[in-house]
């Protein structure tokens, strides 16, 4: 007469394969978590570029001469635009105000669309950074983009 249970091999299968899925769903989220923050990051700089415009119609034509609270803060409605959800210390700019974008002062929304304007302050995202040009558009660019606008901004010449 045969048992009507699982063996130990069928039983050891099942289980591997149920650790297999756990396995590959963890990761899955792990990745869709960074794109989630990938993602808020991005609007972060969008808001931040339509504040930058607003603040140029009051100014003819002129972005304000520093990325902070100063200048945008009445443009802006929420002050966490100013970090990157992915960092997870902030640097502090001018006592309590916290900002994880650097900014390339000097520029008026008459300069050239895709002549970049903010970006984050390190390359975070998958190998690169998301950037906002002073059309307003933002996009992710790879870290070697990035480094030519730190470059930029640090008033080195690195083409």
């Amino acid at each position: 007469m045969k048992g009507k249970g699982f063996t130990l091999m069928e039983l050891s299968v099942v289980l591997c394969l149920i650790a297999l899925a756990i396995a590959a769903s963890i990761m899955v989220y792990a990745g869709s978590r960074g794109a989630a923050k990938r993602t808020i990051c991005l609007n972060n700089l969008k808001n931040l570029g339509l504040a930058m415009q607003m603040y140029s119609l009051d100014n003819d034509g002129w972005f304000p001469p520093s990325l902070g609270l100063d200048a945008l803060d009445t443009y802006v409605k929420n002050r966490d635009v100013f970090r990157c959800p992915a960092e997870s210390r902030h640097r502090e700019v001018a006592g309590e105000f916290t900002t994880d974008y650097i900014y390339r002062a000097g520029l008026s929304n008459e300069d050239p669309a895709g002549e970049l304007v903010a970006a984050d302050d390190e390359p975070r995202h998958q190998r690169g950074a998301n950037m906002l040009s002073v059309d307003g558009a933002a996009r992710w660019q790879p870290a070697s983009r990035w480094r030519l606008f730190v470059a930029q901004v640090e008033g080195r010449d690195e083409s």
